[in-house]
């Protein structure tokens, strides 16, 4: 049955508590996956609770939506206007990115760019990708309460402690402008 259903049999060895499952309930979530038109079944999908399950198959629907038919590497080199080569350099530079949700990929790309930043500067700091969205967005409505609008995306991806330290350098100095 799992078999027939796509799953490969070294992820089958891996995972051999799904045999302790009813045929039954393992074939009526076999049947609400493939609905999903989810490729990849894994057999953690089978006895995993299902509200888990849901969620996984939302997410992949998420993904298939932004990237469609073209693979991850497809999408960013599209989105960032880069080479394929440009795009290994990011990834050799910063792995992180291939591990993050392409929804979130793209909320922060079309956050980036609306807000005025390039692709160049996305490329030149990719670790930007793997930042939280509200993070980045506090910390650039942050710097511009306090008149600095950033040039570089390196300062939205400082730690929070250096963030800290340049924040207070930026109000001591917008202080010492006043006087």
């Amino acid at each position: 049955m799992l078999l027939d259903a796509g799953v490969t049999p070294e992820d089958i060895l891996k995972d051999v508590w799904v045999f302790r499952y009813n045929l039954q309930s393992i074939q009526s979530r076999l049947d609400r996956i493939k609905e999903s038109g989810i490729i990849g079944i894994k057999p953690w999908m089978v006895h995993c609770d299902m509200k888990i399950l849901e969620i996984a198959l939302q997410r992949r629907s998420d993904s298939k939506a932004v990237l469609g038919d073209q693979s991850i590497q497809e999408y960013l080199c599209k989105r960032l206007n880069c080479s394929e080569a440009a795009f290994r350099y990011m990834t050799k530079k910063q792995p992180a990115i291939l591990k993050v949700h392409v929804t979130k990929l793209q909320e922060t790309l079309d956050f980036l760019f609306e807000e005025g930043f390039s692709s160049n500067q996305v490329q030149q700091m990719p670790r930007v990708l793997c930042h939280s969205l509200a993070t980045i967005q506090m910390r650039l409505t942050e710097l511009r309460d306090l008149g600095y609008n950033p040039i570089s995306l390196s300062i939205l991806c400082k730690s929070l402690h250096e963030y800290s330290e340049f924040k207070h350098k930026m109000s001591g100095s917008r202080k010492q402008i006043a006087l």
